[in-house]
């Protein structure tokens, strides 16, 4: 599927976090490094112009758009904060965290406030009520409190207490499930941060949508050998509102037709059964889900990843890399258990393999992806992976989920 073109990314592994308000629209990410000192240093020893291209191509940021400015969290250590006369990153597009295992003295106070002076935020991570921390709460925007560390009770203790200080943001971050993040959202943050959107809402009973039966029959008679144009279009047909987006897809900037397309069998014949396969699934999932946009956004950035990092990493070639990638995270979209929502799919026992127990070049390559989205770094090592290959893969594919996300 076409993607926009992507920046160079250096050979280092680095992925996104996405930070969400009271509403679950997106505010921020968080960036994840491989380690902390080496990789930081990618961004902290270029100049200005290659970290915007960095923090373009990790938070989706456009230049010709305001409205989708999200800024960047950084964790900085204390050698990174206090070895540089000047940050090269720009100070409206990052969030300077602070770590939790970093020594608070003199030095580094009189740091943050220089930063702050140029137009600088700063996060505490990790934090937990200390002397120590004092002197930097009038200064600094963001708290961001792991709830795994705290109790309930002394979760409401320091929420007491730092909303003493006017200038402070609170950050939870760690919540696993929607009962933590209502917990939380009621006593007082502004922002979330953790898997809690990702956990399976499991809702008993639950039946797939009329317009997702049209898919499930479309997926069968594309798989059939006398399938044509005419046969595709008039199941197609029978959903307006996947006919009306199919055709918003193929008039869209990204496919650059020389004239609008406006009947269902001509979009056939100029996308091709693979195309319409793909979107017909996508305008499915995010039609059916009844999830914050940014959740189907996530799915959609992980199969385009394992679709093109197959074939960066020469891979044998098939259609299945970009399906186990999307059809990974139907139990959380649509609110049923995967191993149940997949038997409804006429889908091969590979690739149900592939996504239930990560078997096979499929499986494989969403492991590593999965894990390339959750930070877990060590797994990335043993199978030497090039960092090169993933992050460009990775960038690509954000880029393409946005415009894609765009047209649905």
């Amino acid at each position: 599927m076409t993607a926009p073109t992507s920046p160079i990314i250096p050979d280092i592994l680095m992925a996104r976090q996405p930070i969400f308000n009271r509403d679950l629209e997106v505010f921020a990410y968080e960036l994840l490094f491989r380690n902390s000192d080496d990789n930081q240093a990618v961004i902290l020893d270029g100049d200005q112009a290659t970290c915007r291209v960095l923090l373009n191509a990790y938070t989706g940021f456009r230049d010709d758009n305001s409205s989708e400015k999200v800024p960047a969290f950084i964790n900085l250590t204390r050698s990174l904060l206090l070895s540089r006369q000047e940050l090269p990153l720009p100070k409206e597009r990052v969030v300077l965290e602070i770590l939790e295992d970093v020594e608070i003295d003199e030095r580094l106070i009189r740091e943050v406030k220089k930063q702050l002076k140029l137009g600088y935020r700063f996060a505490l991570d990790d934090f937990i009520l200390s002397e120590q921390y004092r002197p930097l709460l009038s200064l600094v925007q963001f708290i961001k409190i792991d709830i795994l560390q705290l109790t309930p009770k002394q979760l409401k203790a320091h929420v007491i207490e730092l909303k003493k200080y006017p200038n402070l943001e609170l950050l939870a971050e760690k919540i696993e499930t929607k009962k933590e993040y209502e917990f939380c959202k009621n006593l007082g943050f502004h922002y979330f941060q953790g898997y809690f959107l990702d956990r399976p809402q499991i809702i008993k009973g639950k039946a797939i949508e009329s317009s997702a039966h049209v898919v499930l029959n479309l997926l069968k008679a594309l798989q059939q050998e006398n399938a044509n144009a005419e046969s595709i279009a008039e199941i197609i047909g029978q959903d307006p509102a996947l006919t009306y987006k199919l055709l918003r897809v193929i008039n869209s900037a990204a496919f650059s037709m020389p004239k609008e397309v406006q009947s269902l069998s001509q979009a056939v014949i100029l996308l091709g059964f693979k195309q319409i396969r793909s979107w017909a699934m996508i305008i499915s999932l995010a039609s059916n889900a009844d999830r914050p946009p940014e959740v189907m956004n996530k799915f959609l950035v992980r199969a385009g990843t394992c679709e093109r990092y197959s074939r960066y990493s020469q891979r044998p070639q098939s259609d299945s890399y970009f399906i186990v990638g999307l059809f990974s995270g139907l139990d959380t979209l649509l609110g049923q258990p995967l191993d149940e929502v997949l038997k409804q799919l006429p889908l091969s026992d590979d690739i149900v393999q592939s996504i239930l127990a990560y078997e096979g070049e499929a499986g494989a390559v969403l492991r590593i992806v999965k894990a390339f989205e959750n930070g877990e770094w060590d797994i990335l090592m043993d199978k030497h992976i090039s960092g090169t290959q993933l992050n460009l893969a990775y960038t690509e594919s954000i880029a393409w989920a946005k415009a894609s996300m765009s047209v649905i």
